[in-house]
């Protein structure tokens, strides 16, 4: 069979200097996830992982899973992800959030070498473990000493002496709605993260970290057959294990209505 044929359709052509580069899309079967390829010629193989995210206020969420998720999976302890990454000849593995999208990131010297990581990656994703002592050290909890900590809540009270952040976070009050998603802070603000609970950031992963909201970006000059063999180790995992949760029907952040901003 021509895989080739029947997934990846070639989705644009780009000259970069004296090189043409082309891309390709498909849609996994089954799962959903979306995945694109950038025919680049260089030693290293370099994966994007993208979520579309849409927070619901500025108790941070979108930031709080983004540091979570490194916590572990119900397979992978913590630290585990980044040990095999190194083996795989990779140099780790990187994160952001976005307004409105979360993206994970890691290269690694060879494909073969992404072809391992890659489903322990995606099995981060999906199957993590949120635990409440991951979220009390990462998140937010009350020390011995009856203060606020936290690494994520201390990183965003030092937010408040920065004055770029200040005016550009008011800029977006006066600009936007206040319960329009673009004016949320992303990195939740102190007073929220405070309230923030574990079951909010489970639901939160629930509702918008599933297989159809996944597109991977990889920049690697591959056949299709070996790009797929990687992919394909853990679909039957995913499809198995998200037909037992019996989740509503996925809506993908952004696109589930109109949204009217005042500007």
């Amino acid at each position: 069979m021509d895989l080739q044929k029947e997934l990846f359709v070639q989705t644009s052509t780009a000259q970069v200097g004296n090189r043409i580069i082309q891309t390709f899309s498909c849609s996994l079967p089954y799962v959903g996830i979306t995945v694109h390829t950038c025919d680049m010629e260089s030693p290293m193989t370099y994966s994007y992982i993208s979520f579309a995210t849409k927070g619901r206020g500025n108790s941070g969420e979108l930031r709080r899973l983004e540091h979570l998720i490194f916590f572990g999976s119900d397979k992978c302890k913590r630290g585990k992800l980044d040990d095999f990454a190194i083996k795989c000849l990779s140099n780790g593995t990187n994160s952001w959030t976005a307004t409105d999208h979360s993206c994970y990131t890691t290269k690694t010297a060879g494909y073969e070498e992404m072809n391992a990581i890659f489903p322990v990656y995606i099995h981060y994703f999906l199957f993590l473990t949120l635990t409440t002592q991951a979220f009390a050290t990462d998140v937010h909890h009350i020390d011995e000493e009856g203060k606020d900590n936290g690494v994520v809540y201390n990183e965003m009270q030092s937010y408040y002496a920065v004055t770029y952040w200040i005016s550009f976070f008011a800029l977006n009050q006066l600009q936007l709605e206040q319960n329009f998603p673009v004016s949320y802070e992303t990195g939740g603000l102190i007073e929220y993260v405070r309230k923030l609970t574990l079951e909010e950031v489970r639901e939160f992963h629930k509702m918008q970290y599933k297989p159809e909201n996944i597109e991977v970006i990889q920049v690697v000059i591959i056949s299709v057959d070996k790009l797929l063999k990687g992919l394909y180790s853990i679909v039957n995992e995913i499809n198995e294990r998200f037909e037992k949760m019996n989740l509503p029907q996925f809506k993908r952040p952004f696109l589930e209505k109109a949204e009217k901003a005042q500007i």
